[in-house]
């Protein structure tokens, strides 16, 4: 069931049977929407969640012109709407540069706790080179301030290495193009997006062979929040469309 809440559309799994009061809220990254969590949003509403998954504005039925003006702003503002939304504190469930917009709206918002995967570090100094290249070759669409997609060789290999080879294409068909100012936040790092402290049990998930978000970099990142860490190795930054999706899940 797809409604609309604020600015964004939430794509919403009731769970098979209610366990929780609180929803999970589903924050997709960069170059997505609320498709990546397909597999897990049923995963966890047959553990008895009820799932929001959400698009921030443009990607409900895709609009180009709300997709260019999209600022991380209009992001956090967006997400507080849909937080306060619910009727319980909810869980936010976060993946990648989803985290960053998760922790700012959790500073100013009323949830239970934040899940972060494959989260983003915030600090352009931890950045892998692989997402160094891509400021290279991407930097002057990012000048021209146009929303852009990743080539699907590039989304592939930053997103994709550890996802089954058979399963790709479904997913390189549902990308959208991205923000420049998203973009630009997300290569070049912002300082004051992430709030030094947020009063909300926090928990970092990441994969070894994640080319985009060291776990390395998650690790430091986890003791810095005082938050767990988990670690799955053999698995990459799309870790909710790789194999054992159901385990991590549980």
């Amino acid at each position: 069931m797809r409604k609309s809440i604020g600015e964004v559309t939430v794509d919403i799994s009731p769970p098979e049977f209610a366990k929780f009061k609180s929803p999970l809220i589903l924050i997709h990254s960069l170059w997505t929407n609320s498709s990546c969590w397909i597999e897990w949003a049923t995963h966890f509403a047959n553990l008895g969640w009820e799932c929001w998954s959400i698009n921030f504005r443009g990607r409900g039925g895709w609009q180009e012109g709300e997709i260019q003006r999209l600022t991380v702003e209009l992001c956090k503002e967006d997400l507080k709407t849909v937080i306060h939304s619910s009727t319980s504190p909810p869980v936010l469930l976060a993946h990648g540069f989803g985290g960053a917009i998760a922790r700012l709206a959790a500073a100013g918002g009323e949830i239970a706790a934040l899940i972060h995967v494959s989260s983003w570090p915030g600090n352009s100094s931890e950045m892998p080179r692989p997402l160094k290249l891509l400021r290279l070759k991407y930097g002057l669409l990012l000048f021209l301030q146009r929303a852009f997609p990743l080539t699907e060789k590039d989304f592939s290999a930053l997103y994709l290495n550890c996802v089954p080879r058979e399963k790709r294409p479904a997913i390189l068909r549902r990308m959208t193009p991205e923000s420049p100012h998203l973009i630009r936040d997300f290569l070049y790092g912002k300082p004051d997006l992430y709030p030094a402290n947020i009063p909300y049990p926090q928990f970092l998930v990441g994969g070894s062979a994640d080319a985009t978000m060291p776990a390395n970099s998650l690790r430091r990142l986890a003791s810095h929040w005082h938050a767990d860490f988990l670690e799955y190795s053999g698995h990459g930054h799309w870790i909710m469309g790789e194999a054992d999706g159901e385990k991590i899940v549980r």
